[in-house]
């Protein structure tokens, strides 16, 4: 899914990333509880949770759906 977001974002893949995530509770659990390998693999400097009225939609798992917010990091 955050790979989804960052090509509608325009973003290369090398790019790096602040990310935003908004997920019921035990999607963001889950997140944290992985955070660091997440953030290596998105290239991400850091994750923020919550609401995010116009991010890039998804459904992860059994299909919960998931919003993220993707922007390139200037530093």
């Amino acid at each position: 899914l955050v790979q989804q977001a960052r090509r509608e974002a325009g973003l290369s893949v090398s790019d790096r990333i602040h990310l935003a995530v908004d997920a019921p509770a035990e999607i963001v659990s889950a997140i944290g509880r992985h955070q660091g390998l997440v953030e290596s693999e998105t290239l991400a400097l850091g994750v923020t949770y919550g609401a995010i009225p116009d991010g890039f939609g998804g459904s992860v798992g059994d299909g919960v759906p998931v919003r993220v917010s993707v922007r390139r990091a200037t530093s």
